[in-house]
């Protein structure tokens, strides 16, 4: 009888070829969840920056608006403000047609209304400043000068947040009707050519 004679070496290098296949394989499966992670983590980012991007411009528009509309902030003028004599002015925006309007009432005729000319205005959260407005409505006294379609200044001084003095632009002898531009208004109603000066005796206003 033959003594068997196992071929060791045709079937090592078929293990070792299904081995090296197997490695292969392995390698092409890693490689396929690598870039699936790196996908999935590129596109995790970008969402990620789409959100953040979307807070932010919520947030800055709820901010917006909110300061528009005249909201109660101790950093701005916009609002509503009364004295002991129940006088007062009212500073609000009105988004129908993009402006300010300022108000001032009282109980004996000399109130009025206007539209605020922001090119000529000093910015609401200023301690003190000039308001530059175009006359559309005044009362029924006599005695009150200004004419509508005209343009005047309110003075405003000593704002902490919670109060504050304010006034038209008055003087003896004045131009105190209003002036025909909001330049000519801007360079007219100062406290160098002497209008304001009541501002020294107001009791200041309060806000509401």
């Amino acid at each position: 009888m033959k003594p068997f004679n196992l071929n060791l070496t045709g079937l090592n290098r078929f293990s070792k070829g299904r081995d090296s296949a197997r490695v292969e394989e392995q390698k092409d499966k890693n490689t396929a969840k690598g870039a699936s992670f790196l996908e999935f983590g590129r596109w995790k980012r970008i969402a990620g920056l789409f959100l953040a991007a979307f807070l932010l411009l919520a947030g800055v528009q709820s901010f917006t608006a909110c300061d528009l509309l005249g909201a109660k902030s101790d950093d701005s003028i916009v609002g509503e403000w009364k004295s002991p004599a129940n006088d007062g002015y009212r500073i609000k925006y009105d988004a129908t047609i993009d402006v300010y309007r300022i108000e001032y009432f009282d109980t004996y005729g000399f109130d009025f209304k206007g539209i605020v000319v922001s090119e000529y205005t000093t910015r609401f959260t200023a301690k003190e400043g000039f308001i530059v407005f175009k006359v559309t409505e005044k009362g029924s006294s006599p005695l009150l000068e200004l004419e509508v379609g005209k343009y005047s200044v309110v003075r405003w001084e000593d704002f902490t947040g919670d109060t504050i003095m304010m006034g038209i632009a008055w003087k003896n002898g004045g131009m105190n009707e209003g002036m025909d531009t909001p330049q000519q208004a801007a360079l007219e109603y100062t406290v160098e050519n002497g209008y304001f000066a009541g501002l020294a005796y107001s009791t200041g206003y309060q806000r509401q």
